[in-house]
Formats: C-alpha cells, sequence, structure tokens
C-alpha cells in the first residue's frame, strides 16, 4: 500500500523505505512493481492519485457527516425558549421561581407520552422558538452535491452501481454494468496490464504478452436485432445459444430456416467456370447467349452483356 512507502528509490538508495507499524526496512526496487500514475505538476516524483484530487470535496462531506452527527448528539442548542413576561417597571423573578417554573414544565411535558399537554400558569409566559432545519443548511443538498462530484472524477462511475436509484429505470440499470466495465474498469485492467507487462513479465520470457478477460459482456439485444434483420443467415443452433438454450443432437441445428420466397445459394468455387449460356441482357433486351462449342468461355464484356 502507498501509506506504507516512505521514500522512492533515488540515485543514492535504489531501494523503497518501508514503514508498517513498529517495523521500518528497505525494499530493493527490483522486488516491487509501481503502480504509478505521474503528477503533471512533478513527472519525476512520486506520482498522485484519484483521492488527491478530490481531496476538499471528500474533506467537505466528511465535516457535513460530522456536523450531522454533532447535531443530534449533543445539539448544544434549545428548541425553544420559555421567559415570562414583565411589565414595565417590574422585577425579574428570583431563581427559585425559574427553577420550580422548569420543574414544572418538564414534569408536564418531559417524554413523548407527555406531548401536547397544556400548560396552566399563573404568569404570563413567553415561548420562542428556534428553528434551525436541515433544509436551512442546505445539508442534503451539499452532500448530494459532492457524493456526484466523486462520482464523475472517478471515470463515470453509474450511480446505479452505488444504489443511487432516484432516476434510475430497468434499461439504466442493464446499462450501468456495460458502462462501468466499458469506462472505469477495462481503463484500469489496461493500465495494471502494462505496469506488469513492462516490469514483471520481462524477468520470465520477454515473448509473453500479459492479457485479461474484457470483462465487457456483449450486447444481447444488438445481437438479437442483427438475427431478426435476416434471420435465414443463422442456424437453429445459434438461435438457440442466443435464448441460453442447448445445441441440438442431430443435424437439425445446422439447418437454416428460410422465410417464404428466400432462397440461398452457395457460393461460386474457385475451381467452377462461370457459364455464360441462357439469356443475357443486351440493351434492354434479352437474348440468347450460347457458350461456342470448343472454345473459351466468353466473358460478359465480349458478349456486350452488362
Amino acid at each position: 500500500p502507498p501509506t506504507w512507502v516512505q521514500q522512492t528509490p533515488d540515485l543514492k538508495t535504489r531501494a523503497y523505505t518501508v514503514q508498517v507499524g513498529m517495523w521500518t526496512g528497505q525494499i530493493p526496487e527490483t522486488e516491487v512493481v509501481w503502480f504509478r500514475h505521474p503528477d503533471p505538476a512533478s513527472p519525476y516524483g512520486r506520482g498522485t492519485g484519484i483521492v488527491q484530487a478530490l481531496g476538499d470535496e471528500l474533506e467537505i462531506d466528511e465535516y457535513a457527516a460530522k456536523m450531522l452527527k454533532t447535531r443530534f448528539y449533543s445539539g448544544a442548542r434549545a428548541d425553544f425558549t420559555i421567559s415570562p413576561k414583565l411589565r414595565e417597571g417590574e422585577d425579574p423573578i428570583s431563581p427559585e421561581e425559574v427553577k420550580r417554573l422548569k420543574e414544572g414544565w418538564l414534569q408536564d411535558h418531559e417524554g413523548f407520552a407527555k406531548a401536547s399537554r397544556p400548560y396552566f400558569s399563573s404568569l404570563p409566559i413567553e415561548v420562542n422558538v428556534v428553528s434551525q432545519t436541515f433544509a436551512e443548511l442546505q445539508m442534503l443538498e451539499l452532500r448530494r452535491q459532492e457524493r456526484d462530484t466523486i462520482l464523475q472524477v472517478y471515470g463515470g462511475l453509474p450511480p446505479e452501481w452505488m444504489g443511487i436509484i432516484e432516476n434510475s429505470n430497468r434499461a439504466t440499470i442493464d446499462s450501468a454494468d456495460y458502462l462501468a466495465m466499458k469506462q472505469v474498469v477495462v481503463p484500469r485492467l489496461e493500465f495494471q496490464r502494462s505496469v506488469l507487462q513492462q516490469q514483471l513479465v520481462p524477468q520470465f520470457d520477454p515473448r509473453l504478452v500479459l492479457d485479461y478477460e474484457n470483462p465487457v459482456a456483449e450486447d444481447r439485444a444488438y445481437h438479437l436485432e442483427v438475427m431478426r434483420s435476416m434471420p435465414e443467415v443463422v442456424t437453429v443452433n445459434e438461435w438457440r445459444a442466443q435464448a441460453g438454450l442447448p445445441e441440438m443432437d442431430d443435424d437439425t441445428g445446422d439447418n437454416h430456416i428460410l422465410r417464404l420466397g428466400i432462397e440461398i445459394k452457395p457460393t461460386l468455387e474457385e475451381s467452377e467456370e462461370p457459364d455464360y449460356a441462357g439469356e443475357a441482357v443486351i440493351g434492354g433486351g434479352r437474348v440468347p447467349a450460347p457458350n461456342p462449342p470448343g472454345g473459351d468461355v466468353p466473358s460478359p464484356s465480349q458478349l456486350g452483356v452488362r
């Protein structure tokens, strides 16, 4: 992991300085495969990562989550204030009276079972509600914006992959795997393949070529549309394979299903000579064009055939 590497090789020390817990040591550079993303600002430096480009967005989302946690955990804010109304010239009530008013209020209204109870007092009381909702802070909109930015920077990761299906339907959900594999997984696989091809494969055999299985699934809807456009060129077994069925044991599976009025003609072999005998279209009319006995077969241009 990059967090273990304290120092990369330089001109003096051709080794990686690694620290794992309380252990610190050096590993020769020949024993480490470095998956490095160059930093445009320092191309010969250690490199950079995608998370470094998202440093501010990740911190904003983290601090917003901490603020929401603090809001529920401690609050440090009263939902309302209660104060007796004083007439002009009257002295404030004593601390003992404030305490007695507080105890009476909590005794009659604290707890969900005592909600909506009326409160009776011999003193005129003023209640001021202190409102500060999440909607006013736009906390949800802020976190949603940071989430979308992080997904976009990570290579256009489909939101369905992260369980975000607010604006999704069956078509977008089915396309999510295709887009994620093509736009996110394959570029990262190709990056790892190129690094291993350059640094690891030559140690075994320079003639070897490292490859990976393409995770992008075939577009079955496209193949089905092509097969529907000309079904007579597809065998019965190929239709069964498209439907996920096993091949037929007999030779019936190699047959073609022809539509009415459709005929499939075999391709002319190279050893066969074309026969121009029969009718030929010349000047808009049909005239017989027999092959001359004992001679070469004339070409269409010699017969004036178009």
